[in-house]
């Protein structure tokens, strides 16, 4: 898998990272895929990537919309979360994400509330 860093408004690819965290991203997404989950040591890389304003958001949304795409079956309050995380996330310009803040916070506790539930 390969991974693509967002752009965002305030991000200017023509100045590049003098680092190695987009290596070491691909590595963590690497293991992600792989096993299911990172080392939390592993993830600390991802403070320094996400400082330049508007990455953490778009990443977030990337992350998101990822799993939206994965083909397990959702039943019941889960299917019905999901089918409401996509069409919020519908049509969403990654470049200039806006979503709508009160449906966004809306939709958070409600999947925080599912998520300690199950």
């Amino acid at each position: 898998p390969s991974f693509t860093a967002p752009s965002t408004a305030s991000y200017n690819p023509r100045i590049a990272m003098k680092t190695k965290v987009p290596e070491k991203l691909r590595k963590i997404i690497a293991e992600i895929d792989a096993q299911g989950n990172a080392s939390l040591t592993k993830l600390t890389v991802l403070k320094k990537w996400f400082e330049p304003p508007g990455r953490l958001s778009v990443f977030a949304l990337w992350v998101a919309l990822r799993a939206l795409s994965q083909k397990a079956k959702k039943e019941g309050q889960a299917a019905e979360l999901s089918r409401e995380a996509e069409a919020l996330l519908a049509d969403l310009n990654l470049s200039k994400p806006e979503l709508h803040r009160g449906a966004a916070q809306s939709l958070h506790t409600r999947l925080r509330s599912f998520h300690r539930s199950h």
